[in-house]
């Protein structure tokens, strides 16, 4: 016992001479980034703060124009996702007034009709990107009127079979959107029409009655243009939402981040729970345009917006976590970035802490697909160990 205690004093005396680690260094915040086990601002429907709110609409402007900054450079971006975008020349269905007015220019002075004159038919590029008709015109043949509205709209008429196309009609209206205008102007004739593409050219088809095939398509289509107008409540939000849906599904991801983003500033600071969840659901669209156009780390910035405006109760929220890490790892491995990996593996990470119980069995599925992604992501990372 006694021969232990000389024993036992060396090794506390080499102990107090080793040197002792260094504390670790305080977490360094993301920008829109949830610090872990952070349950999310949004808390379901409760108003976020404005100050809050600002900062997270600024930085996800950035980031949308940080895309649109690089389609403008390399505009076979827009053609990420399995299809031209319809912004893209004014000779693919694009209104004239659009290709006029640069693309862009919200405050366009309206374009005038070649045959009527600015003061009685003209065509303008609204705010949201709809294009609409103003119109003074009384007892002009329809064909006349119906080539000017497709002239302008950047269509060329096709009559076909139609009869009675000289008869006189009407037309007195302002700021319509300008499928409508046409509805009107055929319709007083007993006529309908239809958009169809040959030869790399929109082409405005008129027939007798009902079009053949896409009509209730395209009904349905003006009826969300006219409600998406009213830019105010949750029937207007889940309009706006469907068009930039559609216009996503159809292969157009730049037309459409366009859309979600209008929703979002449109209606980032309304109360109402339902129009809030169309601005979730549409800051989420963003991300997703921004994955077709491969913008990856963009929308993984977004993704996280999304997360940090998200309340815990967010049935959608374990995906997103899901879909800004495979951002990442699609960054990291596209790019050879190591960093962009690690961060991956943090966003899952984070969200392990957020989801993942005791109970393996009332986890969500998510949980499992974040602990293989995991994996894999340390796989791309060489991290075998």
């Amino acid at each position: 016992m006694r021969a232990a205690v000389p024993l036992l004093l060396a090794i506390t005396a080499a102990a107090a001479e080793a040197p002792q680690p260094l504390p670790t260094l305080p977490p360094e915040a993301r920008t829109l980034q949830l610090a872990a086990g952070d349950q999310g601002r949004g808390g379901g429907t409760a108003a976020l703060d404005r100050k809050e709110l600002a900062a997270d609409l600024q930085a996800l402007r950035r980031a949308v124009e940080r895309v649109e900054t690089a389609l403008r450079q390399d505009p076979g971006l827009g053609a990420a996702g399995a299809g031209h975008d319809p912004h893209a020349a004014a000779g693919h269905g694009e209104p004239a007034a659009h290709a006029a007015a640069g693309g862009a220019d919200e405050s366009a002075e309206p374009v005038a009709s070649p045959q009527f004159g600015i003061d009685r038919l003209s065509m303008r590029r609204r705010p949201d990107g709809q294009h609409t008709i103003s119109a003074a015109i009384g007892g002009e043949p329809a064909e006349v009127v119906a080539k000017e509205i497709c002239t302008l709209a950047g269509l060329r008429l096709d009559l076909r079979d139609a009869g009675g196309v000289r008869r006189p009609v009407s037309l007195h209206v302002k700021d319509l959107l300008w499928r409508d205008a046409l509805d009107r102007v055929l319709g007083q004739i007993g006529l309908s029409w239809q958009e169809e593409s040959s030869g790399g050219q929109q082409r405005a088809v008129v027939g007798e009655g009902p079009a053949e095939g896409g009509e209730a398509e395209r009904s349905a289509g003006r009826a969300l243009d006219r409600a998406a107008a009213e830019r105010s409540g949750a029937v207007a939000a889940e309009a706006l939402y469907l068009l930039a849906r559609r216009d996503l599904d159809a292969g157009h991801p730049s037309e459409a981040m366009r859309r979600f983003n209008d929703l979002v500033e449109g209606f980032a600071e309304e109360r109402d729970p339902a129009v809030r969840s169309w601005v979730q659901r549409s800051v989420r669209g963003i991300g997703e345009c921004m994955v077709q156009l491969k913008q990856y780390r963009e929308a993984r910035s977004v993704f996280r917006n999304y997360i940090s405006r998200a309340g815990v109760d967010d049935p959608e929220l374990p995906r997103v976590y899901l879909r800004a890490a495979e951002a990442g790892r699609r960054l990291g491995v596209e790019r050879n970035d190591p960093v962009a990996l690690d961060e991956a593996v943090e966003d899952l990470h984070a969200m392990l802490e957020r989801f993942a119980g005791r109970d393996r069995a009332k986890d969500p599925p998510e949980v499992a697909v974040a602990r293989l992604m995991i994996g894999g992501l340390l796989f791309d990372a060489r991290r075998w160990q």
